[in-house]
């Protein structure tokens, strides 16, 4: 293997035009993906949003949001939502990326490192991972949460939902 194929494959993630996929797939982190079932691309793709809808169906594309962060806070309290933590994670994370509530959702909780609560107590920090679907941006997430997210990390995902058109519609009937 040459050394720029070897320069190539080991920086496609920080050079998009260094990697390539056929039609009908878009790049990922360097591996190629295949189009949603009833969607097709042009060689050279650059995300699943390069994925459209053959006759027949309709595409909606959007964008998801994946965030890890850790949570000042124990499990218990968590779960019981004690001091609003909860209800405050999601409302400030709808508000850093432009959505309403009804958009994050909390898809895993994990217990981390030990930490100090206060004087007289000992607890845990949790690791929360988060979808938002919809984003329209994802910016100070530590202004909207001030004390409860020790840290965060963020990833946007180009996603597409296909839905097939009935029979005896068309699409202009649809809009």
């Amino acid at each position: 293997m040459s050394f720029l194929v070897l320069s190539c494959y080991f920086l496609a993630f920080l050079v998009p035009s260094c990697f390539s996929c056929p039609a009908n797939f878009y790049p990922v982190l360097a591996v190629c993906h295949a189009c949603p079932y009833h969607t097709e691309s042009h060689e050279n793709s650059t995300s699943a949003h390069d994925c459209r809808c053959v006759p027949g169906f309709i595409c909606i594309y959007y964008k998801q949001v994946r965030a890890t962060l850790l949570v000042n806070s124990t499990l218990r309290e968590f779960q019981a939502n004690a001091n609003n933590v909860r209800s405050t994670l999601i409302s400030g994370i709808a508000n850093a990326a432009g959505v309403d509530t009804g958009h994050v959702t909390i898809t895993g909780v994990m217990t981390r490192t030990r930490r100090v609560l206060g004087p007289d107590r000992a607890g845990s920090l949790l690791q929360v991972q988060v979808s938002v679907v919809g984003a329209k941006r994802v910016r100070d997430l530590a202004g909207h949460l001030d004390g409860v997210v020790v840290r965060d990390s963020w990833d946007v995902v180009p996603q597409v939902m296909v839905l097939s058109i009935p029979p005896g519609i068309s699409l202009e009937q649809t809009v």
